[in-house]
């Protein structure tokens, strides 16, 4: 450096320039303190308002999907049926048209693996493994209710 910038008048010019940054205010210091008026608890809630959620929110398109799914089980259980007792097989083989509501877990297991093996793309060819595990998610949430007619 300099002798000239070591004077005292140069030291003072250079401190003129200097601006101290504000001090940010805490995100705590913004929240008002829980009163009669905010509470971080919502209103109690009333027996109908708990059975609504314990219905729980289904996106539309999954909603399409689960339908989509126990339709097509629907009527591949009704074409396989149909075909086995017009070539006179043993009632074994015939599935029962509630297993997705009412069967036991190994009932499900049996008729879900065989549908899962013989569905087919309307033109015949296998679904994709993407699709066949969308299958099985549907047939794993043990829906209650039929397929929409």
């Amino acid at each position: 450096m300099s002798s000239k910038r070591m004077e005292a008048g140069d030291d003072d010019d250079d401190l003129d320039d200097f601006v101290l940054p504000k001090k940010r205010k805490r995100v705590s210091e913004n929240v008002p303190a829980p009163g009669p008026t905010l509470s971080r608890f919502a209103e109690p809630v009333t027996d109908e308002q708990v059975r609504e959620a314990e219905k729980g929110y289904v996106p539309p398109n999954t909603s399409k999907a689960n339908t989509w799914a126990k339709r097509l089980f629907a009527n591949w259980m009704e074409e396989r049926n149909a075909l086995l007792i017009e070539k006179d097989r043993k009632s074994s083989d015939i599935g029962p048209f509630n297993v997705l509501g009412d069967g036991s877990d190994e009932e499900l297991s049996k008729w879900i693996s065989r549908f899962l093996l013989e569905v087919r793309i309307v033109k015949g060819e296998e679904y994709p493994p993407s699709t066949l595990n969308c299958l099985l998610c549907v047939a794993k949430s043990r829906p209650r209710d039929p397929p929409d007619s």
